[in-house]
């Protein structure tokens, strides 16, 4: 099996491109219409953002925009609200939380 199978998935195969993956398990009815088109959208960010050379934060708007348009996703939450005597402690907290999101769906 994966004598046959190996070489369609190489880069260089019938099925090597990922969009072409996609397609292909949509059209099997793997995935529905709704997960399709989640995963076109994410696919069309990454190449976007891959090649437009600046860096992003996972909350800037140029992320979280597309993210609205996921089927997956229901509503973002709102921004934290900081009470005046806390707002030193959590912004701290919010600007670590940020950075690990940054680490982890860095763009560039």
């Amino acid at each position: 099996m994966k004598y046959a199978v190996e070489p369609l998935l190489d880069g260089d195969g019938p099925l090597g491109d990922l969009s072409v993956r996609l397609k292909l398990i949509y059209g099997l009815g793997v995935i529905n219409r709704q997960e399709y088109e989640d995963a076109e959208l994410l696919m069309a960010l990454r190449e976007e953002l891959n090649h437009d050379g600046n860096e992003y934060a996972f909350t800037d708007d140029e992320i979280l925009g597309p993210f609205g348009e996921l089927h997956c996703v229901a509503a973002l939450p709102p921004p934290p609200q900081f009470e005046p005597a806390d707002s030193v402690c959590m912004q701290c907290k919010f600007s670590a939380i940020n950075r690990l999101c940054d680490q982890q769906w860095s763009f560039h």
